[in-house]
C-alpha cells in the first residue's frame, strides 16, 4: 500500500511540476512586446542589408523582362524574371 501512495504523490507532484512550469511559460509569453521585436527585428534587418550594400527599388510589373510564372500555390504565385537595367 505504501508504494501506491509513494506513485500518487510523485504523479501529483509532476502534476503541480508541470503546472508550475506552464504558468512561468504563459507569463514570459504575456509579458512579451511584440511590436518592440518586431521593430528591432525590421531595425536589425536593415542594418543587415545595408552593411551588404544591398539597395532598394519601387516595385512596377513594368520593371521585369522575361516574366515567367514558374509555381503557384494557396497562397502565392512564383514568378521568375529579369530586372531591366536602370
Amino acid at each position: 500500500m505504501s508504494t501506491d501512495n509513494n506513485s500518487k504523490d510523485n504523479i501529483t507532484e509532476n502534476n503541480r511540476d508541470e503546472q508550475k512550469l506552464e504558468n512561468e511559460c504563459d507569463f514570459q509569453f504575456n509579458n512579451i512586446n511584440f511590436n518592440e521585436l518586431a521593430f528591432e527585428y525590421l531595425r536589425k534587418l536593415e542594418e543587415y542589408l545595408n552593411e551588404l550594400k544591398i539597395t532598394k527599388f519601387d516595385y512596377s510589373q513594368f520593371n521585369f523582362d522575361d516574366l515567367k510564372i514558374i509555381g503557384h500555390g494557396g497562397f502565392a504565385v512564383v514568378y521568375s524574371a529579369e530586372l531591366q537595367a536602370a
